[in-house]
C-alpha cells in the first residue's frame, strides 16, 4: 500500500495494495503512479514531496513531472551515520 499525506496529516491518497517483489520497490510504484492523470491532478507546478532513499531512481521522473522530490533532512543525516536530536529531525 501506498499512502500520501499532507504535511498536516491529511490522507492524500491510499494507493494499492502491492505484492512484494524485487521490481516492485518504492521507485516502480511511483513511477508507474505518476502515469495515472488523477494521481497527478493532486500536484500543482513546483510541488515538493519528502522522499526516503527508497524512492531516488524516480526523481528524475518526479522533476519532469514539475514535482520536487526532496530527501528528509533525518535520512540524509542517517545515510552519512549520524544522528539528530528529536528537535533537529523535525525541523
Amino acid at each position: 500500500m501506498m499512502i500520501g499525506c499532507l504535511s498536516d496529516g491529511y490522507i492524500l491518497f491510499a494507493d494499492g495494495p502491492y505484492f512484494a517483489h524485487e521490481d516492485n520497490d518504492d521507485a516502480a510504484i511511483l513511477k508507474s503512479m505518476l502515469k495515472n492523470p488523477v494521481m497527478l491532478s493532486f500536484f500543482q507546478l513546483a510541488d515538493c514531496i519528502g522522499v526516503d532513499r527508497g524512492f531516488r531512481d524516480v526523481v528524475d521522473e518526479t522533476k519532469s513531472h514539475g514535482i520536487d522530490a526532496a530527501r528528509l533532512k533525518s535520512v540524509r543525516a542517517r545515510d552519512a551515520g549520524k544522528n539528530l536530536s528529536g528537535r533537529s529531525s523535525s525541523e
